[in-house]
């Protein structure tokens, strides 16, 4: 079985003046999304726990296993990491 393992990070946003208020998943022109969801599953989720609005560096560690609570240093830190910079602690 293939799966397609799909992250929309930032669908969540909220409309600015700029764009009449609209959001970016209501601006976006979605028809591959579109198709790829009626050809399967979606749905949405609470990465880290129920009610919790995250930041998605720490939905992202949780989603792929890492307990963000005890492995966060923050967004630069994974940033840098991604990077293959060295970094000294």
């Amino acid at each position: 079985m293939k799966i397609l393992f799909v992250i929309i990070d930032g669908v969540a946003d909220v409309g600015t003046p700029e764009t009449q208020f609209m959001t970016p998943l209501q601006l976006a022109e979605i028809p591959t999304m579109n198709q790829i969801v009626s050809t399967g599953l979606a749905d949405l989720m609470d990465p880290v726990e129920q009610g919790l609005s995250c930041e998605s560096h720490i939905a992202h560690m949780s989603i792929f296993g890492y307990d963000p609570f005890t492995f966060d240093r923050g967004r630069g830190a994974l940033e840098i990491m991604g990077s293959r910079i060295d970094m000294q602690v």
